[in-house]
């Protein structure tokens, strides 16, 4: 799971979730009736010169067929029954997904009022696989009354036919009787009960051997990714380098193309570009969570500390969720804090940093979120050579977000190489140079003011982001 990457978990979050819940499951199902598939045909040579003892070989011969016609009925039921279960699988997954995704943006559909939309989307969902399992289990319950009525069909035809091809025999006694009945009872638990299960659970394994091996061959891809770039990598002094490289999610299309660059250990590059034009996409490539399609990415084997852009918190005090299970360093949290502005938002609060932080962090404004999870970042970033940023400067006022610049990017974070992506773009006027996106392309590497100055989208950007920060 750590393996691998953060869109293949998103993209396929219920199809994990059923591996974990549902497929390893069928393992120790096997491990139960593993031994009943060579197991049960075995017991159930031994048992016929018993039964035929009883009542002969040809009421024997019957009894026999009547169970392995009912197996065999069964073993269809069972296989069907498996298959139905799979398609019910696959709709849980499509439905775990949405359910998913209205859970994180739970938000924006109360804002637009599309709460019933979403609830017929997973009504339907949940009801074709309702229908599956439906189906699945009405052949389940056929199999049980299958079972049950084995033994009344296998005792007429044992003694039916005992009455009219062994009637040189004696008569039917009592001990005769309980003694047939008895061995009925174990034949039908060895070829209706275990043999059929086995059977089944095999049957069902299939299938879920098949979604495990997928989930399997996700972390060694992401795995084999990783090796190839290390032993693409000649060198390690901190840079930053592709050549003629692009990217993609999904492997449908191309997000980032032709990526030519160089970024110097040290350097403060800004990135900016209008919205969609692949920025926090940019970002991702450098932290290895797209897949490379073409060309080079060189990159060195030091660490990265990343600012994501949709803050992450825990349900935990405000300093565990800095600290993130390293030592307290009380000269260097005082820093970390002075440097994200947070010690006045820590004074404002009865328990200072020991605040409990609710799920979500919903006991916490916009800007103290993105300042927390920034401070998280600042405070294990002293083994990391890169700094990623993306729009952390989003949530925060404009006289806080100076403040972060001055303290924080240009001071505590001046001996690393930086990638900041904002939308508040004049902030980048301290960057040694940036990068314009359009559609995924690098459009113009420059300083901030000959962009400002040749570039009408440039312009455009900070027009509209000064307009923004007047209302």
């Amino acid at each position: 799971m750590l393996t691998l990457k953060q869109t293949t978990v998103i993209n396929n979050g219920g199809a994990i979730l059923n591996v974990l819940s549902y497929d390893i499951g069928k393992f120790d199902l096997l491990c139960v009736y593993l031994n009943d598939v060579w197991g049960s045909p075995f017991a159930a040579i031994m048992l016929f010169p018993l039964i035929s003892m009883n009542i002969g070989f040809l009421p024997t011969l019957s009894v026999y067929f009547v169970f392995v016609l009912i197996a065999i009925l069964q073993t269809v039921f069972s296989r069907m029954a498996a298959k139905y279960r799979l398609e019910s699988v696959r709709w849980a997954d499509k439905r775990i997904r949405a359910i998913n995704e209205c859970l994180i943006g739970c938000e924006t559909i109360k804002m637009y009022c599309w709460e019933k939309p979403f609830e017929r989307l997973i009504y339907k969902l949940r009801y074709n696989e309702c229908q599956y399992i439906g189906r699945a289990n009405g052949l389940r319950a056929i199999n049980f009354s299958l079972y049950f009525l084995s033994l009344p069909l296998a005792t007429l035809t044992a003694f039916g036919s005992y009455y009219l091809w062994e009637k040189q025999r004696p008569p039917l006694t009592t001990p005769l009787i309980f003694t047939t009945m008895v061995q009925l009872v174990i034949l039908r638990s060895i070829l209706v009960n275990l043999l059929s299960m086995s059977i089944e659970s095999i049957s069902e394994l299939l299938p879920a051997s098949k979604r495990i091996d997928e989930f399997i061959n996700l972390t060694v891809i992401s795995e084999s990714e990783m090796s190839k770039e290390k032993k693409s990598n000649v060198f390690n002094d901190g840079s930053i380098q592709f050549e003629n490289a692009s990217f993609t999610w999904n492997d449908i299309s191309n997000q980032l193309i032709d990526i030519n660059l160089h970024i110097e250990p040290g350097t403060f590059v800004g990135i900016l570009g209008a919205i969609g034009a692949g920025k926090s996409s940019l970002l991702s490539a450098v932290l290895g969570e797209m897949r490379i399609v073409n060309g080079r990415r060189n990159r060195s084997q030091k660490k990265i500390a990343y600012v994501s852009e949709k803050p992450w918190l825990f349900t935990g005090t405000i300093r565990e969720n800095i600290l993130f299970g390293q030592i307290l360093d009380h000269e260097k949290y005082r820093k970390v804090l002075e440097a994200t502005c947070l010690i006045d938002d820590l004074n404002e609060f009865q328990a200072g940093d020991l605040t409990v932080i609710a799920e979500n962090g919903t006991n916490l404004s916009g800007g103290q979120r993105a300042r927390v999870n920034l401070a998280r970042t600042l405070y294990g970033s002293d083994e990391a050579d890169f700094v990623l940023l993306d729009d952390p400067l989003s949530a925060v006022d404009g006289q806080v977000a100076r403040k972060i610049v001055d303290q924080c990017l240009l001071n505590y974070l001046k001996s690393k190489t930086r990638l900041l992506v904002t939308h508040r773009i004049h902030f980048l006027s301290h960057t040694d140079y940036c990068l314009l996106l359009e559609n995924g392309r690098i459009k113009k590497i420059n300083s901030f003011n000959e962009l400002m100055l040749n570039e009408p989208e440039v312009r455009k950007i900070y027009e509209q982001q000064v307009l923004s920060d007047m209302c």
